[in-house]
């Protein structure tokens, strides 16, 4: 494939696989894998977990505090990253108060517990939140298909980690440091919380 065809493919793919877009396509889904979720709770989720933190990411990016959507630059990523984890915070305050479903809880909290880990190895090292997030909700998606879904997962977060480095955003270490992160955020929450 020509060099072009190739950055354009990848970026398209790095767009599409954006933490915004697989968490948000992934919390409003919940309803779908998990029945007892009311799509009223999994709006406002969604609502605190990726749309609040998407729209202080725009401000910030209008104010010059962050280069591009994906905040590729290490040392801008500390304020959003905050900002998300207070919106979420919030949400669960929320959540908590509108009686919203266990399960719920249990996908919001692994999530923020990602946030948490990943803004940790953020302060020494630039780690694909594009993996890790990759990861986790395709781990999550395919939990109920028996020995193939955790391949369908890797798959699916190794084809969003080849587009980041075919960009040049993220080395192949950082790539798979997001994924194991991921892959330990969702054994995490079904120890913690449940499948």
């Amino acid at each position: 494939m020509h060099t072009s065809k190739l950055h354009t493919t990848a970026k398209v793919i790095s767009d599409i696989g954006s933490p915004t877009i697989v968490a948000t396509l992934f919390l409003i889904g919940l309803p779908l894998i998990h029945p007892e979720i009311s799509w009223a709770h999994a709006a406002l989720a969604t609502l605190f977990v990726t749309l609040i933190p998407t729209l202080a990411l725009i401000l910030m990016r209008h104010r010059g505090m962050v280069g591009d959507r994906h905040v590729t630059v290490r040392s801008q990523r500390g304020p959003i990253m905050a900002v998300a984890g207070l919106s979420i915070i919030l949400g669960l305050v929320l959540l908590v108060l509108t009686s919203a479903e266990k399960q719920l809880f249990a996908e919001v909290g692994g999530i923020f517990l990602g946030l948490a880990v990943c803004s940790a190895i953020t302060v020494f090292w630039k780690v694909s939140i594009h993996g890790a997030v990759a990861t986790y909700v395709g781990l999550m998606a395919t939990a109920t298909i028996p020995l193939v879904g955790p391949v369908i997962a890797l798959l699916f977060s190794s084809v969003i980690g080849w587009s980041r480095v075919q960009l040049g955003h993220h080395t192949p270490a950082q790539v798979l440091v997001g994924q194991a992160v991921g892959c330990a955020v969702y054994l995490a929450k079904v120890l913690l919380w449940g499948s």
